[in-house]
């Protein structure tokens, strides 16, 4: 089976992506050859596999708050209404505190609720 990808965000650039089978056969600027499945990469990023691409990595900034409650109420009644009104700038130091933690090892490129990570991670690598 064939796949290509058109358009995706690639280091920065839009590339398409050529997969033949579970390989991944040509990276190229415009790849024309006729694919099975063909996918809009428009809006998206192709990320290396063994990436997290869903962290919390600006939670950390919640790390042991309110943190002997069920899951549920912890939830709704504590972690969400806060998250709700983080910034862009509080954000980006959760990320940057979680990446001196960590030796600088991100694991991640985009935060699956605030979308914001990869503008912090982008502006602190």
């Amino acid at each position: 089976m064939s796949i290509l990808i058109q358009g995706v965000g690639l280091n920065g650039e839009k590339k398409d992506i050529w997969i033949e089978g579970n390989r991944i056969g040509r990276i190229a600027d415009r790849i024309e050859e006729k694919a099975e499945i063909v996918i809009s990469g428009r809006d998206k990023i192709a990320i290396p596999p063994f990436i997290n691409g869903h962290t919390h990595a600006a939670m950390t900034l919640l790390r042991g708050y309110a943190d002997d409650m069920p899951l549920q109420e912890w939830l709704l009644t504590k972690i969400w209404p806060v998250e709700a009104h983080l910034t862009e700038e509080d954000v980006y130091w959760g990320v940057k505190l979680v990446l001196a933690l960590a030796g600088r090892s991100p694991g991640g490129a985009r935060d699956g609720h605030s979308g914001r990570i990869e503008c912090s991670l982008h502006r602190y690598l």
